[in-house]
Parts: structure tokens; C-alpha cells; sequence
């Protein structure tokens, strides 16, 4: 979904000029991956707080393999990821470097993730998972935005 549906969105509107190359898919893959790892970490905070009531009713997610301790340092390690795909696309000069104004949201993301580690109750903290990924493409998509205007 984070990845296929930019992808998709950039080969109809640049049809015809759209090349399947590697470097084109490599460069939509980066700019995507943050979208991809915050969506990934709402099903992945969904599974965790549902992790008692997936194993009473036989339902195997990755957190009932990897644990809901596991599952919590992936929650994290996905952020770090996502920030250094941001970093590594201003880098590479793929999106332009108003995009880096995503960063900002670091301070916003630690305090959801710090919140969610504390306690994996769907009712309390499930939603950090959403808040995170809401601010976070919002944050994108200003960045971006503002880029295209210089």
C-alpha cells in the first residue's frame, strides 16, 4: 500500500514519460519506504495489543513469533528507518531537501513511541501508531510541497 499506490500514482500521471528502469522504481522505493514502515507500524501496534486475544483464538501474526517485546523494538527500529530514508532521499537528491522538514517530527514521534512502549493496550495506546503516521505524511507531503515551490 505505502509503496505499490505512489508507484502506481507516478506511472499514470508520468505515462508516457514513465521508464521502467531500476533507478526510477529504486528512487520511488526510497521516497515511499517511511510511508511503507508507518503503515506497517499500525498493523504492527494493532497486533500487539491484540496479541492475548490472537493466540486465544488460534490467529498467528508476526508478534505471536516474534513476541510483543520484539514487536516493540520493531515498532522503533521502524522509525529509524523511515527518518534515514528521508535522509538518504535529500542525500541522493531524489526529493528536495524542504523534504528533510519531516525530521521535525522526531520530537512528536519519540513521545507516541515512548507512550506505546510503556503499555501495548488497544484502547490507550494503539492510536499513537495512527498519530504517527498522520503527522508524519503529513509532514511529507508539506516538505515535498514546499520543495516544488523552489
Amino acid at each position: 500500500m505505502g509503496f505499490l499506490i505512489p508507484l502506481i500514482v507516478v506511472r499514470i500521471n508520468l505515462h508516457p514519460y514513465f521508464i521502467w528502469k531500476t533507478n526510477t522504481v529504486l528512487s520511488i522505493f526510497i521516497l515511499s519506504l517511511p510511508l511503507v514502515l508507518w503503515i506497517a507500524n499500525v498493523m504492527l501496534a494493532n497486533n500487539t495489543c491484540d496479541l492475548e486475544e490472537d493466540l486465544l483464538n488460534n490467529r498467528h501474526t508476526l508478534v505471536s513469533y516474534i513476541g510483543q517485546k520484539r514487536a516493540v523494538q520493531l515498532f522503533g527500529l521502524n522509525h529509524l528507518i523511515a527518518y534515514g530514508a528521508i535522509i538518504i532521499s535529500v542525500l541522493l537528491k531524489i526529493a528536495p531537501w524542504t523534504y528533510a522538514l519531516t525530521l521535525l517530527t522526531i520530537p512528536f514521534v519519540l513521545k507516541q513511541h515512548r507512550i506505546f512502549q510503556k503499555q501495548q493496550v488497544k484502547t490507550k495506546t494503539f492510536i499513537c501508531s495512527v498519530r504517527i503516521l498522520i503527522v508524519t505524511s503529513l509532514a511529507q507531503v508539506i516538505g515535498f510541497g514546499i520543495g516544488l515551490l523552489f
